[in-house]
């Protein structure tokens, strides 16, 4: 996922991740989201929108997604 982040986030400056707090947290393994766009994304409309999902699902935003991928290299 770092590495996945790192990848993209030089070709489109706003970055985020969308994933089950579980997978996101690196306890089980399943998929996340990567969002990505040049323009800003609508971080809080995302939030409340997964306030209402059964499953507990979160957005991390872009700043600590830029920090999650800190040091990892890009995939080339």
């Amino acid at each position: 996922m770092r590495r996945e982040v790192a990848t993209v986030q030089p070709l489109l400056r706003h970055v985020l991740l969308i994933g089950e707090t579980q997978h996101l947290r690196g306890r089980r393994y399943g998929n996340v989201l990567l969002v990505a766009s040049r323009h800003r994304l609508p971080v809080a409309g995302l939030e409340r929108v997964l306030a209402s999902d059964p499953v507990a699902t979160r957005v991390v935003d872009p700043a600590r997604t830029r920090a999650l991928a800190a040091g990892a290299s890009a995939i080339t």
